[in-house]
């Protein structure tokens, strides 16, 4: 466990952990996302969080994936690649509940981030669903710049809601 400050805590999630992360995010993705999807984005959950998919991606060398607890209540996820060849931090997945948006967590975890990898990377970057405007001023706010754009390619996505917008900001 990482204590980011008093009251948010960084748990790596393991194999074992499957059908928690499965139910957790059953919970908090449709509150925000479904809209994007024909069938609420069930297809999309079946997949990235599926068994298979998480022993790939907790196989990941250059992957950490956490649970968030805020007062030892698990309220999302977190997932961080490292490369260490372009010396970038992708902001893989960060997801908080949102009954608990709102109250600062995600700007601690962006300055814990940036304060635990700035010794040996360059950049952070992420990728937001363009339709996202909440979460797209958050990190503008945040310092992010848009770098660029791409698009979600998954079945059931809705084809005028698939645009990604890329955004990266220095590391200092």
């Amino acid at each position: 466990m990482i204590n980011v400050n008093n009251d948010i805590a960084l748990k790596l999630i393991h194999i074992n952990d499957h059908d928690k992360l499965y139910s957790l995010m059953n919970e908090i993705y449709p509150l925000v996302y479904n809209y994007l999807w024909s069938d609420n984005g069930t297809s999309y959950l079946s997949k990235i969080y599926s068994l298979e998919n998480l022993t790939y991606e907790l196989n990941e060398s250059d992957s950490l994936y956490y649970f968030i607890h805020y007062q030892s209540v698990i309220i999302g996820i977190l997932k961080i690649k490292k490369n260490i060849k372009t010396q970038i931090i992708h902001l893989q997945r960060i997801y908080l509940h949102s009954k608990y948006q709102g109250k600062g967590i995600g700007k601690i975890l962006f300055n814990w981030i940036e304060n635990t990898f700035k010794s040996n990377f360059k950049k952070l970057s992420l990728e937001v669903m363009a339709s996202e405007t909440k979460a797209i001023h958050f990190y503008e706010k945040m310092g992010m710049k848009n770098v660029g754009n791409s698009s979600l390619n998954f079945k059931h996505i809705k084809p005028e809601l698939k645009q990604i917008l890329i955004y990266q900001k220095k590391i200092k």
